[in-house]
């Protein structure tokens, strides 16, 4: 339902907010032993575990039961974890930021555009796009402003697929044929 964003959200739709880290608070130390300790992922980690266990034993070990190997290992995760944490820091700023920018949508009780945070759009908000401005979710194609071409727009989705061409795009004859 158009700009009905109560019954919309009802409906289950995401939001359109981005979400591009990887780690919460809660969620970093055991995801990023999981990463790291995995076997699959990282063989050699998970081997130098396994060695440090066996350096533990007593009747195994030429350590006398001090796992030595361990220090190594750490260092190793000491500096992935500071450049994971790293990373992820970048990418939450970097969401905060792009759901922050404010995109203009339409009121239906006012009926005039205003100003929202792009994370805020909801399915069946008609938005307002401007020449140049990026698009913040994907959108239907109502018309255009352009009274030379109502019916169609080029739309640019590099930052989607990697395609640096333009697309051509034609709105449907309902909509373009709208005066309002």
């Amino acid at each position: 339902i158009v700009n009905d964003v109560l019954q919309n959200s009802e409906k289950g739709f995401a939001t359109n907010e981005v979400v591009t880290s990887k780690y919460t608070f809660w969620s970093f130390l055991p995801l990023f032993l999981w990463e790291n300790l995995n076997p699959w992922n990282k063989f050699a980690n998970f081997y130098f575990v396994c060695v440090a266990i066996c350096e533990c034993i007593p009747a195994i070990s030429i350590t006398n039961g001090k796992p030595e190997s361990l220090s190594s290992l750490l260092f190793v995760l000491l500096v992935e974890a500071i450049t994971s944490l790293r990373e992820d820091i970048n990418r939450h700023k970097a969401d905060r930021i792009t759901n922050s920018r404010p995109i203009e949508v339409l009121n239906k009780e006012k009926k005039c555009f205003e100003k929202r945070p792009q994370g805020s759009i909801r399915v069946g908000d008609i938005v307002r796009v401007n020449e140049g401005d990026i698009i913040p979710a994907d959108l239907v194609f109502l018309r255009s402003g352009d009274p030379k071409a109502p019916k169609s727009c080029w739309v640019n989705t590099k930052s989607l697929d990697g395609e640096t061409d333009n697309k051509y795009r034609q709105a449907l004859k309902i909509t373009s044929e709208h005066n309002g």
